[in-house]
């Protein structure tokens, strides 16, 4: 009997274990976007571009293990239309020692308007010698749209969904793609994987976990009538739903006036307590029904290039992890209106930092901020 009920047991165990396997491969399917090292549609690539590349195939089986991945959080609406990229984080993940370090860019660092930039200026005005790097994504997707009109023919017919609205592939690569290539030029590194993650994809995880325990830091009052805007916050320690946790990590004016405004330095600081609070409630799971609620959310929401073995993988390597394994390093800028301004030796220090394998108990630079 003993054994009978052991049996099913196991067997029980196994269907479940495989309806997951099953369940999280064809989710992670739908959350796939190509995006090339050279898009196309902005670059056109040459024969010796695609030989080059094809070349270096063996060189990447060198790299080593650690990588990075830009994080782009993106705020995309059809009516009023709205196609900002409030949040740029970079996550350098080190395998060797399961630590994260995140450094966040604010949205309104100052970029030189170059390189392939100046290429995508068909549907500007003016040539401006610097932009925000939060326009550089609305620069690839405009660039695609528009000449996608000229010609169709550009446009491959697969479309993917990014908050409930279905898309050409190629609007939403294209930004990605030259967002990419102005990050790694300011950061000076090579981005392996990219994640397009839509501010939904905040609300819905959030409540999910049932809400995240977070320390309100001020209090926050803003309405904004245009796009329907409306924060009310109190100070203190509490559990926020999506919808406050997501004010509370986009609040940046207030309607009090300039006096009560919050930097887009703190702003940065509270996605980072979003993101660390809702990873913490996850690691702490023991419902696994709460998986397919989760892939579900991730499915609609959420789109990356890179694979779903290597995610599969991640998964395995990085569950559990908790908060004190991830760090931030510091984006050491100044307001110099209308932009953030980083200097040389800034940048050094912030391109040093993050590129360290080290954690930041280890590395004295990091652990004296």
């Amino acid at each position: 009997m003993v054994k009978k009920s052991l049996l099913i047991g196991v067997s029980i165990f196994l269907v479940v274990f495989i309806s997951i396997l099953y369940r999280v491969n064809t989710s992670l399917n739908d959350t796939e976007i190509a995006v090339p090292e050279f898009n196309e549609i902005i670059e056109p690539t040459n024969e010796s571009t695609i030989t080059t590349t094809t070349s270096n195939k063996e060189e990447e089986k060198e790299k080593p293990e650690d990588f990075y991945a830009l994080l782009i959080g993106i705020d995309f609406r059809i009516d009023p239309f709205t196609l900002n990229t409030d949040s740029i984080i970079v996550a350098h993940i080190i395998p060797q020692n399961k630590s994260v370090k995140l450094v966040s860019i604010p949205r309104d660092t100052r970029v030189k308007f170059d390189g392939q930039l100046l290429k995508l200026t068909s549907y500007r005005d003016y040539n401006p010698e610097y932009v925000k790097i939060n326009s550089t994504f609305s620069d690839g997707y405009q660039h695609t749209y528009i000449n996608s009109q000229k010609d169709p023919s550009i446009l491959s017919g697969e479309r993917i969904t990014v908050n409930h609205v279905k898309l050409p592939e190629e609007y939403i690569s294209s930004g990605m793609v030259v967002l990419r290539d102005e990050v790694e030029s300011l950061l000076d590194i090579e981005i392996d994987y990219s994640f397009l993650v839509n501010f939904q994809t905040v609300v819905s995880l959030v409540d999910a976990v049932g809400g995240i325990n977070i320390y309100v830091d001020r209090e926050m009052q803003y309405d904004d009538s245009v796009d329907n805007t409306s924060i009310h916050l109190s100070q203190g320690q509490q559990v926020l739903n999506g919808q406050n946790a997501l004010n509370f990590a986009r609040f940046r004016q207030d309607n009090r006036g300039e006096a009560f405004y919050s930097s887009d330095f703190d702003r940065n600081r509270r996605q980072q307590e979003v993101i660390q609070a809702t990873l913490d409630k996850i690691a702490s799971w023991e419902n696994i029904n709460q998986v397919f609620e989760l892939l579900d959310i991730v499915t609609e929401n959420f789109k990356t290039d890179m694979n779903k073995t290597k995610m599969l993988m991640l998964v395995k390597d990085f569950y559990g992890i908790s908060s004190d394994s991830i760090s931030t390093v510091p984006f050491d800028g100044s307001w110099q209106s209308p932009y953030v301004v980083i200097n040389d030796e800034a940048l050094d220090k912030l391109q040093n930092d993050f590129k360290s394998i080290e954690t930041m108990s280890e590395n004295s630079d990091l652990a004296s901020q």
